[in-house]
């Protein structure tokens, strides 16, 4: 049976009506933290931040530092008149609990086009399948064999999609950018043993170093970003002494430090950035970045009209000569071509992504090869009775 929309009816009208009261007080306590924002001087905010963290008590959610100052806010330059994007994406068929066979799939897409004179467009993918045992399960330091499957199987996929997006860089050239979608950060692996950071982070991060090797500049690109970074460092701004628990004496202070406590940057720079624009470029504090090294990753936020996207990369790339020039004005120059949203991303993601159609011919051929060797599947009795209508 279905939901009865009759017995929500009240509350729906009351989601309404708590939705533009929010957006009221929402739109005033915004003004007071872009106020806040343009004030600070960024050099102090620094200092008030690594001061903060280096004591016993650790927020427990990140601030971002600033490099530049806060109020930052640099238009973008004219791309060169020939360079190449490149962009990989990923998808995958999980192992399934249900069958006696363990195994994954992971596709991988990218999508190379270049603009110019001789302007072109390359776009492939690659599959590869995954059962052996040493490929599908990991062990951890107490000698456990986990299997490559969540969250372990999500860091797979961002080490394979490195991977591939080097292969195909490093046949082109220069000028180039490379493009991943999603964050580069890899935060849940921060609280995992070092056998599991040895399988998953270090792989990407041999991958980064090759990038830099080949001096190509790499960057990730977020749409609709939820991070809250920068609203944290308001935060520490507004109340240096007891940030977690706000000791503002102000009402008008208390009440904007807990509008910060839930913001989201993209609203904090939806009214300061400009079209094409993008903000300072901050460092992020999460503490697995600890182990990135010298590929410690940096952001900024960029407008690329239709919404503010956040931009990252290793600190390298911010800070090889003209780089960051390059990044922002081939990101604008993407965003507008694919009306708000990069078209090497867009290409990439339809290459990579795998159909319901392609899993189960995929789940065919593997039953109808195992029936010609003689080998008959026995799938779980949950998965049968889905296959049967009880009614």
């Amino acid at each position: 049976m279905g939901i009865n929309i009759l017995s929500i009816e009240k509350e729906l009208e009351e989601l309404v009506d708590h939705i533009q009261r929010a957006a009221r007080e929402e739109a005033e306590l915004v003004g007071a933290a872009r106020d806040v924002l343009f004030k600070a001087d960024f050099g102090r905010l620094q200092e008030t931040i690594i001061e903060f963290q280096s004591r016993q008590e650790r927020a427990p959610w990140l601030v971002a530092i600033p490099q530049e100052a806060l109020d930052t806010s640099v238009p973008s330059q004219t791309p060169p008149p020939e360079f190449t994007v490149i962009a990989s994406d990923g998808s995958f068929i999980p192992p399934d609990r249900h069958s006696p066979i363990h195994f994954f799939l992971l596709n991988m897409g990218q999508a190379t086009m270049h603009y110019g004179e001789s302007s072109f467009a390359d776009l492939s993918s690659r599959a590869k399948l995954y059962f052996r045992p040493s490929e599908t399960f990991v062990r951890d330091e107490n000698g456990f064999d986990m299997p490559i499957e969540g969250s372990l199987l999500s860091w797979k996929m961002a080490v394979e999609e490195l991977a591939f997006l080097l292969d195909t860089a490093v046949r082109l050239p220069p000028p180039l950018l490379a493009i991943r979608d999603g964050s580069l950060i890899l935060w849940g692996l921060q609280g995992e043993s070092k056998d599991i950071q040895k399988e998953f982070l270090y792989p990407a991060l041999r991958t980064i170093g090759r990038f830099k090797e080949e001096q190509i500049p790499i960057v990730s690109y977020i749409s609709y970003p939820g991070s809250r970074d920068v609203c944290n460092a308001l935060r520490v701004w507004l109340c240096p002494e007891d940030p977690l628990r706000c000791r503002c004496e102000e009402e008008r202070d208390r009440a904007l430090c807990n509008f910060l406590r839930t913001s989201v940057d993209r609203t904090l720079f939806q009214g300061i950035l400009q079209k094409g624009n993008r903000s300072a470029v901050f460092s992020s504090s999460s503490g697995v970045l600890d182990l990135y090294g010298e590929h410690r990753i940096q952001f900024f936020y960029l407008n690329v009209g239709s919404e503010i996207v956040r931009v990252e990369a290793p600190q390298w790339v911010f800070e090889a000569e003209g780089w960051l020039d390059f990044v922002q004005a081939v990101l604008i120059d993407q965003a507008r071509r694919g009306e708000g949203y990069p078209p090497a991303l867009m290409e990439a993601h339809e290459q990579a992504v795998v159909s319901m159609e392609e899993r189960r011919t995929i789940l065919r051929l593997l039953e109808n090869e195992l029936g010609l060797a003689g080998v008959s599947l026995t799938r779980s009795s949950k998965d049968r009775s889905k296959r049967i209508r009880g009614v």
